[in-house]
């Protein structure tokens, strides 16, 4: 796995999937696992041809399925369902906007007296999530363990990820049922750790990026949720009007600084974060793409990068979560932002989104808003941060997918590195998973002069 901030300083950690034991010298041996290793060791033992035994130690009970008041489904929702209630762990593949809200709280429904514990990336989507609940069940159904809430006993519950260890130190059966969301998230060393204590449960987990982590930790997912059990793609989803297309549009950033050092954040940020002339041509962008309306998002991975924009684009509103105090005070030094108005609180990020969310608030710079939230009205996209991570390259992206009327796509725009050839490899791996999107690739494409109709149905 990664440590700290240099991704060439790596931390080699052994994962022991399996114990093999002889108890009795006159009987066989046996071999214990992790669940959700089961599948994939049967399916190695029977290529083998070797002869096996399976007994599950673990006396998982769980009450039969109700269907009275479900909610009707979109195509392929019922898929999803039927292979929850059949299985016992799994994870579930599927874009951003296909649903996974809409089955958590079904699942919910299906079991009526079974506790459920749903676990979420963030405030912000753990939020999302029991604020859906709360129009289904009552208050004293429905408790929220962590952003500032503490409610615990209830028997669905939604849980900040980082507050998972508070609810597994207090309570001796934890849940029933464990739905995970985000679960690529769940093979950190902390969260993982955590997750180990948990047992006796169904558990399955929901990503739209299953086993991309650049740490190699996902067969660690795979140990507590089970392999993929279900998978939609993208095309799939937009082919049932579930999602928008995307097109993508790739401009080429030609001239950039000569970059001596070989550290990855030196070369951010000098070949990203300061580049005067590739900020210049992203600011440039950004003002053809919005000027007549269209609500758009430039997602940056630093504060100072944030800051770099925002000296082009002061009608902008920079969303982020921590600002040094000494950024802070030269930044206000130099006239980009206005003192008093820095650091943005908790509740004002929670403002921005909502505002955001409702399509009142058209231009935004964020550092933090590359998954887990919902912006129907996202028209267009800049990628301005330059990530190699394959899961911000289909997470990010994903915020343009949401429906809503009147938006007949959402505009992808990213930038392929030429001057340095780190950056452009970079680049040509964004490429490379857009095109197994099955996203309507443009590169790379000269905006120069061009208009954006009103719909975004075409650049001419």
């Amino acid at each position: 796995m990664q440590a700290g901030g240099n991704a060439r300083a790596v931390e080699i950690v052994e994962v022991q999937p399996f114990e093999i034991r002889r108890d009795d010298p006159k009987q066989p041996e046996y071999l214990i696992t992790h669940a959700g290793f089961t599948s994939r060791i049967v399916r190695a033992l029977k290529s083998f041809n070797i002869e096996y035994v399976y007994e599950d130690m673990r006396p998982l009970t769980i009450e039969e399925p109700c269907y009275d008041g479900l909610d009707d489904p979109r195509e392929g929702q019922d898929v999803i369902l039927a292979k929850i209630i059949s299985a016992e762990r799994g994870q579930i593949v599927a874009p951003t906007g296909d649903g996974k809200t809409w089955i958590i709280c079904q699942v919910c429904k299906l079991f009526p007296r079974t506790k459920i514990l749903i676990v979420a990336p963030g405030r912000a989507e753990a939020k999302t999530v029991r604020d859906r609940l709360l129009g289904i069940f009552p208050e004293h159904e429905v408790g929220l363990i962590g952003s500032g809430r503490d409610e615990p006993g209830r028997r669905v519950t939604v849980c900040v990820r980082n507050s998972l260890g508070k609810i597994i130190d207090r309570e001796q059966h934890v849940c029933d049922i464990l739905m995970y969301d985000e679960v690529h998230t769940a093979a950190g060393p902390k969260t993982s750790q955590i997750l180990a204590r948990v047992d006796n449960c169904k558990m399955f987990g929901f990503t739209a990026s299953a086993e991309m982590r650049s740490d190699k930790a996902d067969m660690l997912v795979e140990a507590y949720f089970g392999p993929v059990i279900h998978e939609t793609t993208y095309q799939e989803s937009q082919d049932r009007g579930n999602v928008v297309p995307i097109t993508v549009i790739m401009r080429s950033v030609t001239e950039g600084p000569a970059l001596a050092s070989k550290t990855s954040t030196a070369l951010n940020r000098h070949g990203l974060w300061r580049n005067k002339t590739r900020n210049k041509q992203i600011a440039e962008d950004a003002s053809k793409l919005s000027a007549n309306g269209e609500q758009l998002l430039i997602t940056v991975a630093t504060v100072e990068h944030g800051l770099e924009l925002l000296r082009h684009l002061p009608d902008f509103v920079l969303v982020y979560n921590h600002m040094k105090r000494t950024m802070r005070e030269k930044y206000e030094k130099d006239g980009v932002i206005q003192a008093g108005e820095h650091p943005i609180s908790f509740k004002e990020r929670e403002q921005f989104q909502e505002l955001f969310r409702e399509g009142k608030l058209r231009k935004v710079i964020s550092t933090c808003w590359n998954q887990g939230v919902d912006f129907p009205h996202l028209q267009v996209l800049i990628r301005a941060e330059g990530s190699d991570s394959n899961i911000k390259n289909i997470q990010t992206p994903g915020r343009l997918s949401r429906t809503s009327d009147g938006k007949a796509l959402g505009m992808l725009v990213d930038y392929i590195d030429e001057f340095n050839k780190t950056l452009k490899r970079r680049s040509q791996n964004r490429v490379r998973m857009y095109k197994r999107r099955g996203w309507n690739i443009q590169a790379p494409r000269v905006l120069g002069g061009a208009h954006v109709s009103g719909d975004l149905g075409a650049i001419c």
